[in-house]
C-alpha cells in the first residue's frame, strides 16, 4: 500500500522434500514478496531467498456472433496494463480445435474486441490474459460462437 511493503507472515510450512507451495488467498493487481525459509534442524542453520511477484486474475471472457464478426468481451482484471487476446478455430473435418494464436492486444482500458475475420458457418473459441510488464494472467475460454 502506498508503494511500503508490509512485514512478512508466515503462511505455510513444508516438508524438506517438498518443492513447491501455492498460495490460494492472492488477490489480483497486487504484488507478492514470498521468502522461503530453510531450516537445518540439528543445527538451528537457516537460509532465506526472496522474489516478488505480481498476480493478475484471469479474465472471464465471453463471445457473441454480430452483423460484421464475433464480439469478444471480457471482466478487467485489476493491475492490468494490457490484454492479449488470442483465438481457437474448429476443424470440423479434423473434429478438432487448433491452437490459440494472437489476434490484438488492446490497452488496459479495452474489455473488448470485435473479430471482423470470422469466416461464416467455423466455430471459434476465445481468451484474453491480461499483462503488466512480466506478470501474465492465466486465462479462461470463452463459449464457442459460430460466425
Amino acid at each position: 500500500q502506498n508503494g511500503a511493503w508490509t512485514k512478512f507472515s508466515q503462511i505455510g510450512t513444508a516438508k524438506s522434500n517438498v518443492k513447491s507451495f501455492t498460495d490460494t488467498k492472492v488477490v489480483s493487481g497486487v504484488q507478492y514478496k514470498y521468502k522461503v525459509k530453510a531450516i537445518k534442524s540439528k543445527t538451528g542453520q537457516t537460509s532465506s531467498e526472496t522474489a516478488a511477484f505480481l498476480y493478475l486474475a484471469a479474465p472471464e471472457v465471453t463471445a457473441a456472433k454480430v452483423t460484421d464478426g464475433i464480439s469478444v468481451n471480457w471482466k478487467a482484471s485489476t493491475g492490468a496494463t494490457e490484454y492479449v487476446v488470442y483465438r481457437s478455430t474448429y476443424d470440423a473435418k479434423k473434429k478438432k480445435w487448433s491452437s490459440f494464436k494472437k489476434q490484438t492486444t488492446t490497452n488496459a482500458t479495452t474489455t473488448s474486441y470485435k473479430d471482423t475475420t470470422a469466416k461464416s458457418g467455423t466455430k471459434y473459441k476465445y481468451c484474453v490474459k491480461a499483462k503488466n510488464g512480466s506478470a501474465v494472467s492465466a486465462y479462461l475460454v470463452s463459449n464457442s460462437v459460430k460466425k
